[in-house]
């Protein structure tokens, strides 16, 4: 039974391939990796995706390359932001930015999202009360509309920020 041989295939995803299916694999591997607690590995995918943006000009996976990127910058950064992490900083400012446009235009769709990018930048700034109100604002929102992958993210982060300052009951 052959299997899946992952080096193979990414080799052939090259300049000749479109763009916008080569992107799609790229934000689809930066969500895997992400939700596996792969971290580098999707930080890496994030950077094979980004100069293929373009392609994807109105696609709902743009959103899932801003939310996942920003997650996974937020989770390399274990210690509060310092001068020597400058590339995740401004890498979480501009898709925090981006997302709180899109959340301003449309919150049903992008303000849970929204809540939880800045829900992690307040836990990497040590603003712990200001996380906690916005993990649970992006628990509800992603209730309220539907969204229940969102909703089990925004719950996983929270209880993780939860079990490292000891409240272990409510993780």
């Amino acid at each position: 039974e052959a299997q899946f041989d992952e080096a193979t295939f990414e080799a052939q995803l090259t300049g000749e391939r479109i763009p916008l299916m080569v992107c799609w694999y790229w934000i689809l591997k930066l969500k895997a990796r992400y939700l596996s607690g792969d971290y580098v590995e999707a930080m890496a995918a994030a950077g094979k995706a980004k100069p293929l943006l373009s392609a994807l000009a109105a696609q709902i996976q743009l959103l899932d390359y801003f939310y996942y990127a920003a997650l996974t910058a937020a989770a390399c950064c274990e210690n509060a932001l310092t001068d020597k992490q400058p590339g995740q900083r401004e890498l979480l400012t501009a898709h925090q930015e981006q997302l709180r446009e899109w959340a301003e235009n449309y919150p049903p769709t992008f303000a849970g999202k929204y809540a939880l990018v800045s829900a992690e930048i307040a836990r990497l700034e040590g603003r712990d009360f200001d996380a906690m109100k916005l993990y649970e604002q992006a628990i509800q929102s992603a209730h309220e509309n539907g969204f229940v992958q969102d909703e089990a993210l925004a719950l996983e982060v929270a209880a993780r920020f939860c079990t490292t300052h000891g409240f272990e009951t409510i993780a």
